[in-house]
């Protein structure tokens, strides 16, 4: 399911999340971790089952080095910029501007950036991952692509939370 969805491996897998409702679909899945759909694996069949949703199965996935998300926020399209380098990162930039905002809210699957703040209006994590030069036109697929892209770890209290 992980790798379906686009992350890189499952990390933990349980029922924390509560029981479902509705259909259940499938029972008595199989997989060997080599498929790339959870409807590859081996299971008794659509809509057969002998369970009810006490057995429903929740997931906790590993992202991808690079994956990026949007927290603080109000809802789902706004919020602080997090990088997963091996753990969740938050993003601080003295070059950040419309071009890289552009870059990173089209590869979350949003039309455009329609703004941008380098001034932690959605709060700071305890973790900052400095990008020292990073200098996008706005065009790239994804922003690891941008020019001039500089890693470095730096103290949260001298640098500008995008």
């Amino acid at each position: 399911v992980c790798k379906q969805l686009g992350y890189y491996a499952a990390v933990k897998f349980h029922s924390i999340y509560g029981r479902g409702v509705g259909q259940i679909w499938m029972d008595e899945v199989n997989c060997n971790g080599q498929e790339l759909r959870l409807d590859r694996c081996e299971f008794a069949g659509w809509s057969i089952h002998n369970c009810d949703h006490s057995e429903d199965v929740g997931l906790q996935c590993q992202p991808n080095l690079g994956t990026l998300r949007l927290m603080g926020g109000n809802n789902t399209a706004e919020g602080r910029v997090e990088v997963y380098r091996s753990e969740w990162n938050t993003i601080c930039s003295k070059s950040w501007d419309i071009h890289e905002a552009q870059v990173v809210c089209q590869q979350l699957g949003f039309t455009a950036a329609i703004n941008y703040h380098s001034n932690a209006v959605y709060g700071q994590d305890s973790q900052q991952l400095y990008i020292y030069s990073i200098n996008c036109t706005g065009e790239e697929t994804h922003w690891v692509y941008c020019p001039n892209l500089f890693w470095h770890y730096y103290p949260r209290t001298q640098c500008e939370v995008v």
